[in-house]
């Protein structure tokens, strides 16, 4: 809640930082947009179901594809989280499975 509350210059610095640290950016941002609504929430469009069925058709169709993120599961960086992790194991078993269907040349 801080960080959200920071002003404008603070979270340059600090995003510039870590932009340097983490992709070894150089020079000053050309443009920063900084918005922050303190009783604000997002919520989903009304045609959220035709989403989520959009990501479960891809999920079904596209062997190999995961969908993580917000988008499922919840809004809450702890869902999002959550969502990752879930991915990650599928994307693990999806792997196994594939690499114990190989059969090894003779």
């Amino acid at each position: 809640m801080e960080l959200a509350q920071a002003s404008t210059d603070e979270l340059k610095k600090i995003v510039t930082s870590d932009l340097r640290k983490l992709l070894g950016a150089e020079g000053e941002p050309s443009f920063v947009n900084h918005f922050y609504w303190s009783k604000g929430f997002p919520l989903y469009g009304r045609n959220y179901g035709s989403v989520l069925e959009a990501i479960d058709k891809m999920e079904k169709d596209l062997p190999g594809f995961f969908y993580a993120g917000n988008h499922r599961g919840g809004l809450s960086v702890g869902k999002a989280i959550a969502s990752g992790c879930k991915a990650a194991d599928l994307v693990i078993s999806y792997l196994n499975n594939a690499s114990e269907s190989i059969v090894p040349d003779k």
